[in-house]
């Protein structure tokens, strides 16, 4: 490919620069843009020593950030694709990333070593027991051709599993030269990026700040306002972070006067949020709504509150995505958003050109998407990709989110979109937060975070005022308030892990845990197993006879033993009603679990094979001939290889992680 556009050109041009400028910066450590330098050409040399092809995959599984970014600049010198994977993850997951990646070499530590073995043979280099081999090489740049590949990213998630997704060189250069123009991104800008290495948004954080020869903050575990206390994080000019860290950082203490722009992304910005953080900065600091999905390298769309052309009616219900980046598109198709990724600056600016020390464009950069359309003026590079978002193109050009599509959910037959009642509640001023989610396929439960733990609105007042909202049936039955909602590294929102209510009825304590009356789904699901157990044992006690004459006569057997033979017949006939009352209702609490549902319906009829065979299967080997081998071979084939097959779906379906639950969605 065209060596201008290679990603680490644009870093290596402010390494000539300004090799002692400081490039990364963490509590621990600190490099310089000559040391990095250095230490990633050596890697690359030892990659390529190794083995490495041109536009191989190399995982990046490691937890100290500076050797992250050593191993990323390496693997791109060396001609490579990174893949970052997070090390603290469970065996399964890292895995499961190493083959979505398509990873051929893995760089980690020891002490991560034996998770990234998966049986598979890749090439393992340890970034710190290594090191003396690595260092042998030499600091100089290696000739090695690129690539089309610059990076494998992995999706939220936002709509079940993460993905891989392929993002090459050209489409994040464009992407950088649009974030270089939108910003002002300047070299003496200090960036404090909070997003774990192993998400997409820290790719992003990277490039925006190396790429333009400014100074990269890592916080690692660090939150809260005291980081701002901390030397490493001394000088900060731009905040690359999700809504929830923005609020941490900036509600708690007076943030850096040197602050002047931050980029949000990664969730559902409210615009009343928005305005609220806005007032927090100093007078001409800039607060960006960031969206955009990992197919279009993050770079999507952009808010700002100087877009706005008059009042906007109930901003807490609003949150909006703005125009596209330079070199984008945005456009609404039958309600979904779908974005063209970037494909260069409408000006010729590419903004990676160190000499005129600016690193880009001040300029703000908007793009025109006024004129009522559902198509926005600019248009991008490559094939438009769907968001698995909804949103509207308001009348005055601006992009409105409108929920995940994912979130949406079937309750009783019913698709419910819980968007717009996640809105209305999140406007009220005694909740902070709200997910609204389907419990059992039957009914709706609100989670609520209080503005004031000491002042929760109740579930009658909150059921009030979703009334005329929406629906009556899209009102939640069930009320949990929490602490906090549940969320991953990157801060966003985990359903997975909110809460199932105990039961139907009003608000929960604050502990998660439901309050109110009633039996619920599982109760009444419950409550047909039994009555049709009762049903069934007598009538299959009677058929016995009738069906398989014979079968339980023991009339020739001794008193001691035949009541064991008895206590047989009668815990067959036990699992025989068992069975049947699981075949009518254990279907829906076992897709509680959260696993799919082709494989919820095999192992729930498995289940029900297990237990309802065994008294067909006995009557009619006790009327068998022990030497009847046609009868016998049929038994065998009809009940006992059925068994084993049932048996290993029962152990697929225990053993497999449950699917991931949509996420909140990432504007």
């Amino acid at each position: 490919m065209n060596g201008a556009n290679e990603l680490h050109r644009l870093f290596e041009a402010w390494a000539r620069l300004t090799p002692d400028r400081p490039a990364v910066t963490t509590a621990t450590a600190r490099l310089t843009y000559g040391e990095l330098e250095g230490r990633a050409n050596r890697l690359a040399r030892h990659l390529l020593d190794s083995g490495l092809g041109t536009g191989e995959t190399v995982a990046v599984c490691a937890s100290g950030t500076p050797d992250v970014l050593v191993a990323v600049l390496g693997v791109l010198k060396a001609g490579g694709a990174f893949a970052l994977i997070g090390p603290r993850q469970s065996t399964g997951d890292i895995g499961r990333a190493l083959e979505q990646s398509g990873a051929r070499t893995v760089l980690t530590h020891a002490r991560y070593a034996p998770a990234v073995d998966d049986g598979t043979g890749r090439p393992v280099v340890c970034l710190d027991t290594d090191a003396a081999l690595i260092d042998a090489h030499s600091p100089e740049p290696a000739a090695a051709p690129c690539g089309v590949t610059a990076a494998v990213l992995f999706s939220a998630g936002t709509s079940g599993e993460r993905r891989a997704v392929e993002v090459g060189h050209q489409r994040l250069h464009d992407a950088y030269r649009a974030w270089a123009e939108t910003f002002g991104l300047r070299p003496s800008d200090v960036h404090l990026v909070t997003a774990p290495a192993d998400a997409a948004a820290f790719t992003y954080g990277w490039v925006r700040a190396l790429c333009s020869g400014g100074t990269l903050v890592l916080p690692g575990d660090e939150t809260g306002a005291a980081l701002w206390e901390r030397p490493f994080a001394e000088g900060v000019t731009v905040l690359d972070t999700d809504p929830y860290a923005a609020r941490l950082l900036l509600d708690s203490t007076a943030p850096p006067a040197g602050l002047r722009l931050v980029a949000v992304g990664g969730e559902r910005l409210g615009l009343d949020e928005q305005v609220r953080l806005q007032g927090r900065l100093a007078p001409g600091a800039r607060l960006l709504n960031v969206y955009g999905t990992a197919e279009v390298a993050g770079c999507g769309t952009w808010f700002e509150t100087d877009q706005l052309t008059g009042p906007v009616a109930e901003p807490g219900r609003v949150s909006l995505l703005g125009r596209p980046f330079p070199g984008c598109r945005a456009e609404v198709r039958k309600g979904e958003i779908w974005l063209t990724p970037p494909d260069g600056v409408a000006d010729g600016t590419d903004g990676s050109d160190p000499s005129d020390g600016s690193g880009g464009s001040a300029g703000a950069g908007a793009s025109d998407g006024s004129g009522g359309s559902d198509r926005t003026a600019l248009s991008g590079g490559g094939d438009a990709v769907a968001t698995g978002d909804a949103g509207t193109l308001r009348e005055d050009g601006l992009l409105e989110f409108g929920g995940r599509l994912a979130h949406r959910v079937r309750v009783r037959g019913r698709t419910v979109d819980p968007y717009r009642a996640e809105t209305a509640l999140g406007a009220h001023p005694g909740i902070r937060e709200s997910v609204i989610a389907a419990v059992d396929g039957e009914r709706l439960v609100a989670y609520v975070v209080p503005a004031s733990p000491t002042a929760a609105p109740g579930a009658d007042e909150i059921r009030a005022r979703l009334r005329g909202v929406v629906p009556d049936q899209e009102i939640p039955a069930a009320v949990v308030t929490l602490e906090a909602l549940p969320r991953d590294r990157a801060g966003r929102v985990d359903r997975r892990l909110l809460p199932l209510p105990a039961r139907h009825g009003t608000s929960g304590p604050v502990n998660g845990k439901s309050g109110g009356t009633g039996a619920g789904p599982a109760g009444f699901l419950y409550g047909v197993g039994c009555a049709v157990l009762v049903v069934v044992l007598p009538l299959a006690a009677i058929l016995t006879d009738v069906l398989w004459p014979g079968s339980t006569d023991l009339t020739y057997v001794a008193t001691p033993w035949s009541w064991l033979f008895r206590g047989l017949y009668a815990a067959e006939l036990l699992a025989f009603g068992v069975g049947l009352a699981f075949l009518i209702a254990g279907r829906p609490l076992m897709r509680r679990q959260g696993r799919s549902g082709g494989l919820t319906t095999a192992a729930h009829l498995a289940v029900v094979w297990l237990l309802v065979s065994w008294w067909p299967q006995d009557n009619f080997y006790r009327l068998a001939a022990k030497h009847d081998w046609e009868r016998q071979a049929a038994l065998v084939y009809a009940f006992n290889v059925p068994l084993m097959i049932a048996a290993v779906v029962v152990a697929v379906y225990v053993t497999r992680r449950p699917e991931p639950a949509a996420v909140a969605p990432r504007p």
